[in-house]
């Protein structure tokens, strides 16, 4: 996620390494339910829009 700067790639990283097959819901309700059931997935959410990522990325020349 730091170098793409998506988090949707690294939900659905998120999604694989715990089993499931398919991407996390696209949007809406069952998106954000998803995500507040997956502790990984909502300290991700986090730190997205955190000043420490967008300290990192500034530092790689990426922001």
């Amino acid at each position: 996620m730091l170098a793409v700067g998506d988090p949707n790639i690294a939900l659905t990283g998120i999604a694989w390494a715990g089993g499931h097959t398919n991407q996390p819901p696209a949007s809406g309700k069952e998106r954000l339910t998803w995500i507040g059931r997956n502790a990984e997935a909502r300290e991700l959410i986090v730190f997205s829009v955190s000043d420490a990522y967008a300290d990192a990325r500034a530092r790689l020349g990426l922001d």
